[in-house]
């Protein structure tokens, strides 16, 4: 399933998991200059670069919400359906109907 065939909300939550990966392997990077001591004043500024700029998609996976239901997703290794409604994951909402749901 290419990202574009995702409901909106998919798209986001999997464009903010592939910067958190990509953020990981900056930090492997970072480790490894450090561990070999080239250029130790720039590993600290580039690391404390990271942690701000990881911050942002980091905060947005954890609080993102089903976006059948809208209640929290509940993120750990495993889950793959949504707590609450029991949609999964990368799945279509189903179409509410007209007139339901709260204003």
């Amino acid at each position: 399933m290419s990202s574009g065939d995702l409901h909106p909300a998919w798209r986001g939550f999997r464009r903010d998991q592939r910067i958190l990966i990509a953020f990981w392997g900056l930090a492997l990077v970072l480790l490894g200059l450090q561990l070999f001591g080239v250029w130790p004043r720039v590993v600290v500024v580039l690391f404390i670069f990271w942690l701000l700029a990881g911050a942002v998609p980091f905060v947005r996976v954890l609080r993102f919400h089903c976006p059948s239901c809208g209640q929290p997703w509940q993120l750990n290794a495993f889950s793959r359906r949504c707590r609450t409604c029991g949609l999964g994951l990368y799945q279509d909402p189903p179409p509410h109907p007209l007139g339901s749901g709260s204003r």
